[in-house]
């Protein structure tokens, strides 16, 4: 198949499950959740697990509304195809790399990105990125990593959950036939792409507690609060990427917690409610705006999202009552 057919095949499956937003496709999603968290509930040393990205920040905390239409995805498909037209006789000579040499290759950052035999616009990671996918993070006990990433990646695999570092190839043929099953009104078999995440509960606490004293660190430095994140994720092994996400970011646009655990519970809920008690929503959202990459921000102009936003920090207030000068007291220590 040549770029062209290809990228144009993506695209319109693209376009045809973006532009769905069915009754249908939201319970496709969930039933990808609930598999993932039975998953971690089949595991020791396991506290659980959170998700971030699509679709925790489109729906509420108990994923009711919809799933809107996000035109940014649209456009971003067309720029592939855009970007395809130079060379749109050729093969995709990716797809024959990536057979040949599949058993050598470590995960699609580290051999495809300094390739120089096709467009950077081209390559796998960026035409997998037209594909959806779930963020999802496992939350192990101290010092039970090794442990819990080996038994996940055996469960996984036994579920056929894969990431799409595993096999890119596969990973569009199987998202194209979900985009076909979706579009027919039938519940897929296959399940998306899942990125893997496993990071310590200490840490995570750690990182819960920081969070207001960096934002307003941040608001009093007129600087972009930042809050490293690094755990450790399942490419086609277990590795630490070379970039940390912010965890500012996913905890005020995306964060959801699927956990038993009651002090990590009352933790998270207890810092949801000191940070919406002292900033507005639309300074939330203005605080989201700024730290967010080109393509969320993109993301952001579309009303639905913005209204969820605020109505889910105006739910966050209500949370824990505490008094104003209280939370005025903490966030300024």
């Amino acid at each position: 198949m040549n770029v062209l057919e290809l990228t144009e095949l993506i695209a319109s499956s693209s376009d045809d499950f973006e532009k769905n937003n069915s009754n249908l496709k939201k319970k496709y999603f969930l039933k990808n959740i609930y598999v993932f968290n039975k998953i971690s509930n089949m595991i020791n040393f396991s506290q659980g697990t959170f998700g971030t990205g699509y679709p925790f920040y489109v729906l509420g905390e108990n994923f009711q509304g919809n799933l809107p239409i996000i035109e940014e995805q649209i456009r971003y498909n067309n720029e592939l195809i855009e970007h395809s037209r130079g060379v749109e006789d050729k093969d995709w000579i990716c797809a024959g790399c990536l057979k040949e040499n599949y058993d050598r290759l470590p995960d699609l950052k580290q051999i495809c990105k300094p390739c120089p035999n096709i467009d950077n616009s081209l390559k796998p990671r960026k035409i997998i990125n037209r594909l959806p996918d779930l963020d999802m993070w496992m939350i192990s006990d101290d010092g039970k990593n090794n442990e819990v990433t080996r038994e996940l990646s055996k469960l996984l695999e036994l579920f056929n959950i894969y990431t799409s570092d595993v096999d890119p190839v596969k990973a569009i043929n199987d998202f194209i036939e979900i985009s076909r099953d979706i579009h027919n009104g039938n519940m897929p078999r296959k399940f998306l792409p899942i990125d893997t995440h496993v990071i310590e509960i200490s840490s995570l606490k750690i990182l819960l507690r920081q969070i207001p004293g960096v934002m307003m660190y941040a608001k009093r430095n007129n600087t972009k609060p930042y809050l490293p994140i690094l755990p450790i994720s399942y490419r086609k092994k277990w590795q630490y990427d070379d970039e940390a996400y912010n965890f500012v970011f996913d905890f005020l646009y995306s964060f959801r917690l699927f956990s038993s655990n009651r002090e990590l519970n009352e933790l998270v809920n207890d810092v949801r409610s000191k940070i919406s008690n002292y900033y507005s929503e639309d300074e939330l959202v203005k605080i989201i705006y700024n730290i967010s990459p080109d393509s969320t921000k993109r993301r952001m102009q579309a009303p639905e999202i913005r209204r969820n936003l605020k109505q889910k920090f105006a739910n966050w207030r209500n949370l824990k009552p505490e008094r104003q000068e209280e939370i005025c007291d903490y966030m300024n220590r």
